[in-house]
């Protein structure tokens, strides 16, 4: 089972590719367990089991990412303002954060990006955020910040595991203030060094400047979103080469891969332009990159 988010509800497939449909925008959807956990476009987080609402948590601000310490079932919530919050898997009913509760971190600054992440047996929490700096801190006691990074002048905006590689995708800006984008790679057992050493595997400015938004999917493979209705996905070779690997009409909603038949789920809103020059959504399709192709 996991869940995909569609343009303006959530699809919760089981292994059939049988899907229902959880009738909620989201703005990032996580499936751990038997759970589907929705970072919601308000200010909730919402938890579906068996497609039943079992808990939603009430913030001040809006929910901008939300991540799962798989070591104790607790699920780490960032809002807009900066503050960071928490709760247990498996509670039910309704919590409501008031102005009187302290947030378990605070002035964190606008998160870009926020993962769990094991690293050699390290518990992590990684989060990248609006002043280009990335803080890990101990999964296992939040309050403990292991390290601060500020790599380059740029937003983490995505963080993957691929084997024995941590990934990163990164947004930049050139002199003129035009965004890019960048994909740098390092060994999971050096990332926690004091001075880690991150490899650049695409800089390619010509072709990311084209893109409004940008998706790692893979240690190979990432995804651009060049205009509303044009998706172009790349490979980066051995040799840091770079190859038009698929190209899909559309526009790209949400990825999700799931181990157990390695294989990525790409939710894509399909437009067709009319006579009028309107645009009509037709249908979301789920298309595969299957990691025995690369």
């Amino acid at each position: 089972m996991f869940g995909l988010r569609l343009s303006d509800n959530i699809a919760v497939f089981q292994k059939d590719l049988q899907n229902e449909i959880i009738d909620i925008k989201g703005r990032e959807v996580i499936t751990y367990k038997d759970f589907i956990i929705v970072a919601c476009l308000d200010k909730t987080v919402k938890v579906y089991k068996n497609l039943q609402l079992t808990y939603t948590l009430k913030l001040l601000k809006k929910v901008k990412r939300i991540t799962v310490n798989e070591s104790n079932d607790t699920v780490y919530v960032c809002d807009k303002h900066g503050d960071m919050w928490q709760f247990q898997l498996g509670q039910e009913g309704i919590q409501s954060i008031t102005k009187e509760q302290t947030p378990i971190q605070t002035n964190l600054a606008i998160p870009k990006c926020f993962k769990y992440l094991e690293i050699n047996d390290q518990k992590v929490i990684i989060l990248g955020d609006s002043y280009c700096k990335i803080k890990v801190y101990n999964a296992n006691n939040i309050d403990e910040l292991l390290w601060v990074w500020v790599p380059f002048e740029g937003f983490l905006k995505q963080i993957i595991q691929d084997g024995e590689y941590i990934v990163m995708l990164f947004k930049r800006f050139d002199e003129h203030e035009n965004q890019y984008y960048e994909v740098y790679q390092i060994k999971q057992k050096e990332l926690l060094n004091e001075q880690p050493y991150f490899e650049k595997i695409f800089g390619d400015q010509e072709i990311s400047k084209q893109a409004i938004k940008a998706h790692l999917i893979s240690r190979q493979l990432f995804a651009f979103q060049l205009n509303y209705n044009k998706i172009q996905i790349f490979r980066i070779d051995q040799n840091k080469q770079v190859t038009l690997f698929q190209e899909k009409l559309g526009s790209l909603i949400d990825i999700q891969f799931l181990k157990h038949s390695n294989k990525h789920y790409l939710s894509i809103k399909s437009n067709q332009e009319t006579q009028e020059n309107s645009i009509a959504i037709l249908d979301h399709q789920v298309h595969f990159i299957e990691e025995e192709i690369i």
